[in-house]
């Protein structure tokens, strides 16, 4: 009993002096202390500057943003500043590569034996291709590198060094390390299609260019015109065969046609010795024509001696009378 009694007594007294804060402790005369009040807890404001290409107001893909412009805190009537903010980290430049080659066999794989191009211009563009942001040129065995000033989208221009060169079919090999990435042709010829550079990237050497280059053709030898010939005789015995003592026949009309018939490429008449020569300007089928010297002669049978050297080659009836037919090789 005795001690909730004094549990009683301590808690009135405190109720009381607490209710009655114009009592003062120790009989002295005092106003009471004011009630203490939180600290403000500082309140972050931010957020990005950025270099509007398009200055259209609206943060747009591509758009980098800019570092080290000065943001500044003011209260509203603009006559205190209050706050600066604390300089963020330099972004680190990203570098980008890789190489351009001669794609000899034209087919967008980088194969072996297929050279770089040195000296081709290389360019770093952003993604609306309206800002060039870096240039180079390629090494002597075809790398390059370009850099990006900050992670975000970027295209990749190759220009071509001749305007006769061709790029390469682009992701012909479905492998970014071997094939070409470069558009070949539409809208966007010359330039890789957008990419992202995220900000944990401090170097890509995926992005190459296959160039197919325009080359003079390989001069071919110039043709040497082929003689034809050989010998137009009096058959005597009409066996189709050279037989000792059968003469030569001279002036018989001797034509080089094609193997249609249907043009004329060269003419002669036989000598006193019954020989001629025609000229075939080319390898290529041909057909030799002998025109008989009267209405009223004939030939002689065709390949009567199965031997080219002595026998009758002219056609002595049908649809190809006084004509033969003969093919030139390129080796003759």
């Amino acid at each position: 009993m005795k001690n909730k009694l004094i549990y009683i007594m301590i808690l009135s007294f405190f109720v009381f002096f607490t209710a009655t804060p114009w009592l003062t402790w120790s009989g002295s005369a005092s106003a009471q202390s004011p009630t203490n009040t939180r600290t403000p807890t500082s309140i972050n404001i931010g957020n990005f500057v950025r270099d509007n290409l398009d200055q259209n107001g609206t943060q747009d893909a591509g758009e980098p943003g800019l570092a080290g412009a000065s943001v500044q805190l003011w209260n509203s009537a603009k006559n205190q500043l209050i706050n600066t903010p604390t300089p963020t980290r330099t972004p680190t430049p990203i570098n980008i590569g890789n190489f351009v080659w001669d794609d000899l066999d034209q087919d967008g794989t980088q194969d072996a034996g297929e050279p770089g191009l040195a000296g081709v211009s290389v360019q770093l563009w952003n993604a609306a291709k309206n800002q060039l942001i870096n240039s180079t040129s390629t090494g002597a065995s075809g790398a390059y590198m370009l850099v990006a000033p900050i992670p975000g989208n970027y295209r990749v221009r190759v220009v071509l060094p001749s305007a006769s060169d061709a790029f390469s079919p682009k992701d012909a090999a479905l492998n970014d390390q071997t094939d070409s990435d470069i558009n070949p042709s539409g809208v966007d010829i010359g330039f890789t299609d957008t990419f992202n550079i995220a900000s944990n990237v401090i170097s890509t050497t995926i992005y190459d260019a296959g160039i197919i280059k325009s080359r003079t053709p390989t001069p071919t030898r110039t043709p040497t015109p082929i003689n034809i010939g050989n010998f137009v005789w009096d058959d005597l015995d009409q066996d189709g065969t050279q037989d000792a003592g059968e003469p030569g026949l001279a002036g018989v009309s001797v034509q080089l046609w094609n193997s249609a018939k249907n043009l004329l490429i060269n003419s002669t008449s036989t000598s006193a010795s019954g020989a001629y020569t025609l000229v075939a300007p080319i390898p290529g089928n041909y057909r030799v024509r002998v025109v008989l010297p009267s209405a009223s002669d004939a030939f002689s049978p065709k390949d009567a001696a199965l031997n080219d050297q002595t026998d009758s080659d002219i056609n002595p009836s049908g649809v190809d009378l006084g004509f033969t037919i003969l093919s030139i090789s390129p080796r003759m």
